[in-house]
């Protein structure tokens, strides 16, 4: 995830009009535990005037849920084999502050 700066994401639909959306880095511990180390995830903002909403986007939390029994037929597949080993390079922590 290359993304560490707010960033507005704009949209073009009429529907959101007044809707704010934005991106940005988060640190945060999944399991609010302060014993365990944060993970670098993404919020997906949106908001109206002064209300405000956000969306995180944890990749360990997909690739936890890439190795439920669910997927094993996938299992050996080279391209769901990709997949998995891009979003485990994405999963980034560091000690808790």
């Amino acid at each position: 995830m290359k993304l560490v700066e707010k960033a507005a994401l704009p949209t073009s639909c009429r529907f959101v009009d007044g809707v704010e959306w934005c991106a940005y880095e988060s640190w945060n511990n999944r399991n609010n535990d302060p014993n365990e180390p944060c993970e670098r995830g993404m919020c997906i903002g949106y908001g109206v005037d002064s209300i405000f909403w956000c969306r995180g986007v944890v990749p360990s939390t997909y690739y936890n849920a890439l190795n439920e029994k669910r997927f094993d037929e996938l299992r050996g597949n080279e391209e769901f084999e990709t997949m998995c080993e891009r979003v485990k390079a994405l999963i980034v922590t560091k000690e808790n502050d």
